[in-house]
């Protein structure tokens, strides 16, 4: 087996420089190295020294199409005036696990407005972005700096000569571009707007759509259950009468025999209870005469008695009045004299009063003679 034999393909090597590199490949840089190893390596390393950049594209076009059909993880992407491979969206976030990269890093809006700005009207001062945003932007254009998205290009000529800003390589190689040429145009913008509004629209109306749909099956669904409930209660109740009907002359004869005999019984303790109710009410009736005579006797017997006790009573009022009298006139004679001396010296009490009122009168009647002499005698000394 020859050397040349087990050379590889041209896609084999530009796959194998992709994969190695660290910043993307142009095709001038494959052609350099194809060109040096031939010389290093000579013989049959020396047909690819010859190859032109057609044929280098040729091959990293194929290699493309192969890593998309054999579905491989990574695929051959043309950035910043270069190739370079890349893996597959889909397998990120076992990357970012494998590499301890943690969660994507993702601009915020205000950021990615203020980096399409200077992406399209690069060179453009802060003060031009602050313009259009109508709000300051140092702290982006700090963190748009650090992040390698843009960097200063240059001053303005305007007064101060303000920084100019523009973007970098790595913004292409983050964004996918070959160069600034790819970026989309304002039409192309709006159309993808529109398309992504009319995509939103679209997925809404089918989310009404299925929600309306599954709402109208959740209210089929107990009608047609009910539907079924309904033959299957028909068919049992056919069924039932079905049944039925094979021996319902026998049942209803048994019926009838059952129901006389039922009718039978009960007349039966119907007279009985009568004749219970008939005994019970004798006795009690009984039983009320008895009580009657006995209240009768009794009524009489206190009727007799109460006769004697009236007279008793009678008697021994008689007796207390006469002994009343008895008291009294002993007393009236114990007590009588008494009396006679009382009165008699009350009535000389009396006299004695009127007596001594009397001298009293005739002492006051000198008393005013006396003075009324006295006066007159005044008066004639006056005079």
């Amino acid at each position: 087996m020859s050397e040349v034999e087990v050379l590889p393909e041209l896609k084999q090597i530009i796959g194998a420089m992709l994969f190695a590199a660290k910043a993307p490949l142009s095709l001038g840089e494959m052609r350099r190295i194809l060109q040096q190893t031939g010389e290093v390596n000579g013989g049959p390393y020396k047909e690819f020294a010859s190859l032109k950049e057609p044929d280098i594209a040729a091959a990293v076009q194929q290699l493309g199409v192969d890593l998309i059909q054999a579905r491989v993880g990574v695929h051959v992407s043309e950035i910043a005036t270069g190739f370079r491979l890349n893996n597959d969206s889909g397998c990120g976030p076992w990357l970012r696990i494998l590499l301890d990269k943690g969660r994507a890093q993702r601009l915020s809006k205000p950021a990615l407005e203020t980096l399409a700005i200077i992406a399209y009207r690069q060179p453009v001062t802060r003060g031009e972005i602050e313009g259009v945003r109508g709000v300051q932007v140092d702290a982006i254009i700090r963190n748009l700096m650090e992040m390698q998205l843009i960097k200063i290009v240059g001053r303005s000529e305007l007064p101060g000569r303000p920084w100019l800003f523009g973007t970098t390589q790595k913004f292409l190689e983050s964004f996918g571009l070959k160069d600034m040429e790819d970026l989309p145009s304002i039409q192309e913008l709006r159309r993808i707007q529109t398309e992504q509004e009319e995509r939103e629209i679209a997925a809404a109306a089918e989310r009404v759509a299925a929600e309306s749909q599954a709402q109208i099956d959740l209210n089929e669904k107990p009608a047609a259950e009910s539907n079924a409930a309904g033959a299957e209660t028909a068919e049992i109740q056919k069924s039932e009468e079905a049944v039925m009907g094979v021996g319902r002359e026998d049942i209803d004869r048994d019926y009838e025999g059952e129901r006389e005999e039922d009718f039978e019984e009960e007349e039966a303790e119907e007279e009985k209870e009568e004749a219970e109710t008939e005994e019970v009410e004798e006795a009690e009736e009984k039983e009320t005469k008895d009580e009657e005579d006995e209240d009768v006797e009794k009524d009489e017997d206190d009727e007799e008695y109460s006769d004697d006790d009236f007279e008793d009573d009678s008697e021994d009022e008689e007796d207390e009045e006469l002994e009343d009298e008895e008291i009294a006139e002993e007393l009236k004679e114990e007590f009588g004299d008494d009396e006679d001396e009382e009165e008699e010296s009350e009535d000389e009490e009396s006299e004695s009063e009127d007596e001594e009122d009397d001298d009293d009168e005739d002492d006051g009647k000198s008393d005013k003679s006396k003075a009324s002499k006295k006066a007159d005698g005044g008066r004639t000394k006056k005079k």
